[in-house]
């Protein structure tokens, strides 16, 4: 049986809605895509994707933290 949080993983299609799921602007977003080194984020189709649980991994690990 799967856990839950594995079955709302999903794909996200749009700057806008990995923006939107990791709380941050569009802006942000397409900094990281042209300068974040592990920024987990896939050019499919003329648009960008991302994974959930890949997202999820890349905050846990310190990604899109600012330095103090």
């Amino acid at each position: 049986m799967h856990n839950r949080q594995e079955e709302r993983e999903e794909w996200l299609r749009g700057v806008k809605s990995i923006a939107d799921f990791l709380g941050v602007s569009d802006r942000t977003v397409k900094r990281w895509i042209a300068s974040a080194a592990g920024f987990p984020v896939h050019r499919v189709g003329g648009h960008y994707a991302a994974h959930t649980a890949d997202l999820r991994a890349w905050t846990a690990k310190g990604g899109g933290r600012r330095a103090a």
